[in-house]
């Protein structure tokens, strides 16, 4: 038998280990309390609950910290602890405790009901890109959430497999000549999948601005509405072209946000443009699933 003596310095630190659940694999899922700084202020420290995996060596695989809080400061500023833990049918885990309300003086029951590697929502897929615009490399930056490992396909025929802390978690890619490449990041967790496409444009000179373009669409890919925010306070101008560049809507807004509704499209690939002031501020391919 494997035997081991660890001491886990998790960021933030277990303070009250109250359970573990050793498995046939000799793995072990522990549960517990932990200090947090509190999100609004590094100041000020609240106790959340914790749920962390090892290895069959003692190593640790993974670390989740959940708490929940009010908008106040320092008033909202909650403790929570988790007294008891079990595994679910679906490979899960489910915690139970409470949670000691300072907005509210109060003490509520809490509930955390987690997948298999801890996470309490399914996983949500997102990056960003950025352009050298003096050779053909473009920089990704990974800011999916509720994941462990995604796929990178870069459009130029080439993929990635990563798991999180690897090198290419952020990647930087080199495509092979200018153009327009359709990257999809897709994410993974416990067997649920999240999907994110966007265009990227490799190409020497002046499209940068496109790349770190405040502007976010979702969901994509859609099935009925799609919806834009961070357009600023400049009249946007937003159109959707299919891939023959045949412009089938376009909509005028004035507001920061906006909805634009896609059932009248067929299913396949279509390009978002959005330009202010007779320029081209973000361009993005939208996916229609019918």
């Amino acid at each position: 038998n494997t035997m081991f003596r660890r001491s886990l310095g998790f960021p933030p630190h277990v303070v009250n280990k109250v359970g573990a659940l050793h498995y046939v694999d000799s793995t072990i899922v522990g549960m517990g309390t932990s200090i947090a700084n509190f999100p609004k202020s590094g100041s000020w420290q609240q106790i959340i609950g914790t749920l962390f995996k090892l290895t069959d060596k003692g190593d640790s695989s993974w670390y989740r910290g959940y708490s929940v809080g009010c908008d106040t400061m320092p008033w909202g500023l909650n403790d929570q602890y988790f007294r008891d833990f079990k595994p679910t049918f679906d490979g899960g885990y489910i915690m139970t405790g409470f949670v000691s309300v300072s907005c509210q003086s109060s003490q509520n029951l809490w509930v955390v009901k987690t997948n298999c590697l801890g996470f309490d929502a399914p996983p949500e897929a997102y990056f960003v890109s950025n352009a050298d615009t003096a050779s053909y490399n473009i920089s990704f930056t990974n800011a999916s959430e509720k994941t462990d490992d995604v796929i990178w396909n870069y459009g130029d025929g080439t993929a990635d497999t990563v798991h999180v802390g690897d090198s290419l978690w952020h990647p930087t890619h080199t495509y092979p000549t200018s153009g327009q490449y359709i990257v999809t990041q897709t994410a993974f967790a416990c067997g649920d999948t999240a999907v994110w496409v966007d265009t990227v444009f490799a190409t020497a000179v002046g499209i940068s601005e496109l790349q770190n373009s405040t502007v976010r669409m979702y969901p994509n890919p859609a099935q009925n509405q799609i919806t834009l925010k961070g357009l600023g306070v400049k009249q946007s101008k937003i159109s959707i072209s299919n891939v023959v560049g045949q412009r089938l809507v376009s909509v005028t807004t004035n507001y920061t946000k906006t909805a634009i509704e896609v059932t009248q499209l067929p299913q396949g690939v279509y390009f978002v443009e959005v330009s202010q002031g007779g320029k081209i501020v973000h361009q993005q391919t939208l996916i229609i699933e019918n």
